[in-house]
């Protein structure tokens, strides 16, 4: 029997700056993140899930997804 997931009360986005980028092989790194919305991130246990978003190269602003039902919306997050 798979244990029960947890979810959180909201979902919410937050915006985190990278303080570190360690590559360890040609395909691999850690990233280190943090910034003052870190505190909004409420920790769930071992196993969170949490989704990140980066800009593409020559991209002029990221595209993210809507906070609505609809996981097929997107908009440009400046």
């Amino acid at each position: 029997m798979l244990p029960r997931t947890r979810t959180p009360e909201s979902r919410q986005m937050i915006t985190l700056e990278v303080r570190r980028n360690t590559s360890l092989t040609p395909a691999f790194s850690t990233i280190t993140l943090g910034g003052p919305e870190l505190e909004r991130l409420k920790p769930m246990g071992f196993d969170q899930l949490v989704r990140l978003f980066f800009p593409r190269e020559g991209q002029d602003g990221l595209r993210m997804p809507k906070l609505s039902g609809d996981r097929r919306a997107s908009s440009t997050w400046a």
